[in-house]
């Protein structure tokens, strides 16, 4: 999969926090979806074209095809070859691990899209959807989030996307084989450790290669 438009629009702030209401989360989810396989960033092919779906002039993509492309995409994710950069689009603000992440691309988390990238070799990007904003409070029963391989995690703006530890486990943690990493437009907050030693309650980087904050 090819890295896809960064999405940096601003959108509405989220009053809300903790788990969205089901319709309103549709609704962001589909709009990014269909961004998601049309739109391209640096000459770099969408999903949508490699599987062989065209796009409409505006750029979107007729609702009755979603079906049948989220099982494409399902397979793309599956068979792209190893050392390909990928973009992998949060489209919720629920901080969720499901066993599968890639059976269903439209529905994804900061944590499932951090996952994906992590088993999937090559630098990576992690992105927004258009309009997604508010705040990402990490579940006390997943805890951490973990980066295991290089990654560019792009935000919107530290205005619109904070991740909350809630006060119950470090936010982010960068593996020793995490590689170079780059982190840009958001607010990271509400990490804590829990012994002396530990250190980074917000971000703590094992990693020899370079951390960068935007």
């Amino acid at each position: 999969m090819k890295r896809l438009s960064r999405f940096s629009r601003p959108g509405r702030q989220s009053k809300q926090s903790g788990r969205r209401g089901k319709p309103r989360a549709r609704r962001v989810r589909r709009s990014g979806y269909r961004r998601l396989v049309c739109q391209t960033l640096e000459n770099r092919r969408v999903l949508a074209a490699s599987i062989g779906i065209q796009c409409s002039p505006s750029g979107w993509l007729p609702i009755d095809t979603e079906l049948a492309l989220a099982a494409e995409l399902a397979t793309e994710f599956a068979t792209t070859a190893e050392g390909e950069d990928q973009t992998f689009l949060v489209t919720t603000l629920d901080d969720e691990l499901d066993s599968n992440p890639a059976a269903d691309l439209a529905d994804l988390s900061l944590r499932e899209a951090l996952s994906l990238a992590n088993q999937t070799s090559g630098a990576d990007l992690v992105a927004f959807a258009d309009g997604l904003s508010g705040t990402i409070s990490l579940e006390a029963s997943l805890g951490q989030l973990v980066i295991d391989d290089p990654v560019e995690v792009l935000g919107p703006g530290a205005d619109l996307i904070t991740i909350n530890g809630l006060d119950t486990s470090r936010v982010l943690q960068l593996s020793a084989v995490a590689g170079d990493v780059r982190i840009q437009g958001l607010t990271i907050t509400g990490g804590r450790t829990f012994t002396d030693l530990s250190g980074g309650a917000g971000i703590r980087s094992l990693s020899t290669g370079t951390l960068t904050l935007d």
